[in-house]
């Protein structure tokens, strides 16, 4: 007997011993958040981008409205003295559909921002609906509404797109939570690749407010704060794929699908749900590589005028 209960004690040692280490063992949830971190703090990157807009407004009498935006290309970020800067070569495909009726367009958008300026020119614009771009390079404000789809990813939100890999924060406090789903290759080397869901109303409340006003304040919704903060916990959706290299901890890819799902028709005055599914995904790398980025010259612009049928 005195034999069996040495052991117990024994055994109960080992356990509390064993403790505070199981304790400090990482979790997906600080694997996620660490890399994200180790991404934060890199002084410049480069990315390969693609994001695809998929949105559904419901009218009343039973009028459906389609629009497609589907932007992809390389773009440079880097902080210099605490601003961000860099370039951006994107292409860029819209549609719309409604009625019957159908409106498409192609075209390549360079784009230089510095601080809080950013500049556009457009090229290889593809017959589509009647609009005019501007050739030359222009503040970008002076673009944005003449921007296809800029109804869907407004100025501010399409700097965002491609100045922060993730526009959403993730910490341990803005995830639901999150799973790793194992290791694959990527590029020769071997990732641990993580599935992310984040709290749309947490990440509201931690520093999303400003991009998820503009993400349905166009579509009906209005800027209030607080409308728009009600409308997450029931509307949105957001999921993450991250993967993180086993090498160095950094991540190499990252997929952001955020799905809205609404029913405005209060704030819309008129009988309307929003559809909307936005999937952007970056390959990043050229990490601390920095580069140069100059103002480009700046000019009345000669203007594109497109119409339809060319």
């Amino acid at each position: 007997m005195n034999a069996i209960i040495r052991l117990c004690i024994a055994l109960a040692l080992i356990l509390v011993l064993a403790l505070p280490a199981a304790a400090q063992m990482p979790t997906p949830g600080t694997d996620v958040v660490d890399a994200f971190a180790r991404l934060a703090a890199l002084q410049s990157y480069s990315a390969n981008v693609q994001t695809d807009i998929h949105q559904s407004l419901h009218v009343a009498q039973g009028l459906t409205i389609e629009n497609a935006l589907t932007q992809q290309g390389s773009v440079h970020v880097q902080t210099t003295n605490g601003l961000p800067e860099g370039y951006a070569t994107l292409v860029h495909s819209f549609g719309a559909r409604a009625g019957g009726s159908a409106t498409n367009l192609d075209m390549t958008m360079q784009m230089v921002f510095l601080g809080d300026d950013t500049f556009v020119r457009f090229s290889d614009v593809a017959p589509g609906g009647g609009r005019s771009l501007p050739a030359d390079w222009v503040d970008w404000q002076t673009a944005a509404p003449l921007f296809p789809g800029a109804g869907l990813v407004d100025a501010a939100g399409m700097r965002d797109l491609l100045t922060h890999p993730m526009i959403y924060p993730v910490q341990s406090d803005t995830m639901l939570w999150a799973e790793e789903r194992g290791a694959q290759m990527l590029d020769d080397e071997m990732m641990r690749v993580y599935f992310v869901r984040l709290d749309p109303v947490a990440v509201f409340d931690q520093g999303g407010a400003e991009v998820l006003t503009r993400l349905l304040r166009d579509q009906g919704v209005g800027a209030d704060r607080d409308g728009v903060r009600d409308l997450m916990e029931h509307a949105m959706q957001i999921d993450l794929e991250v993967w993180v290299s086993v090498s160095d901890g950094m991540i190499r890819r990252l997929v952001d699908t955020t799905r809205i799902n609404a029913d405005v028709s209060q704030a819309a005055g008129v009988p309307l749900v929003l559809e909307q599914t936005t999937v952007t995904a970056c390959d990043l790398g050229s990490f601390n590589e920095r580069v140069l980025v100059s103002v480009p010259q700046l000019a009345s612009p000669e203007v594109l005028v497109v119409s339809v049928g060319g």
